[in-house]
Order: structure tokens, then C-alpha cells, then sequence
């Protein structure tokens, strides 16, 4: 468990799954109102996301295509809003994490 240096209710995140050291999720836009994308990552595919409401309930889980080049694109039209955390397994049980902000519904 960590706690960021913001003050919102949201500081607080337990993980204790294996992360891709060095690799950052680029999510776009943030905020969002309809869709995010989420670049490809070259020489990490990807096989699952997995998005979080504030509480940490599970709202979005999707099976992701293997992509060699370009994005994935998002549907977040049905997600609650507010602040969200994304998960993205590999196919080598490695886990990479971010934050975007749904806008409207």
C-alpha cells in the first residue's frame, strides 16, 4: 500500500502484482468522455485491461487484441464518472497501471 502526496480520497491503491518496471501507460484524452487510447507497447503484448471505479469496483474488463502497431481504442461511454485506475495484464503475467478521469456520461 502507498500514499501519493495528493489529498484527494484516492491516495490510497494496494498492489501487490508483478509490474513492468520502466513502462508508463500514456492514456489519452484525460479526461474522457466517450473513449481513451492506450498506445501499443513493443515488445509487451497485451491481454487484458481491466478499469476501476474510486471505490475499486470492478467497472470495465476486456479481452484486448494482440495489436503489433498503433492503439487500442476504449469504450468508456458506460463507465460511472469520476476517477478511474486502469490495469493491463501481459501475457507474461506482468501488469502495467494508470489513471485518466471520466469526464461525462
Amino acid at each position: 500500500t502507498y500514499k501519493t502526496n495528493s489529498a484527494t480520497p484516492c491516495d490510497f491503491i494496494y498492489n501487490s502484482l508483478p509490474e513492468l518496471t520502466g513502462k508508463t501507460i500514456a492514456i489519452a484524452p484525460n479526461p474522457a468522455d466517450n473513449y481513451i487510447t492506450i498506445p501499443t507497447l513493443p515488445g509487451t503484448p497485451i491481454e487484458d485491461l481491466r478499469i476501476f471505479d474510486v471505490d475499486g469496483r470492478l467497472v470495465l474488463y476486456t479481452k484486448l487484441p494482440i495489436e503489433r502497431n498503433g492503439t487500442y481504442r476504449i469504450d468508456v461511454t458506460t463507465l460511472p464518472i469520476g476517477f478511474c485506475t486502469i490495469s493491463l495484464s501481459s501475457r507474461q503475467g506482468k501488469y502495467l497501471h494508470g489513471k485518466f478521469i471520466k469526464s461525462h456520461e
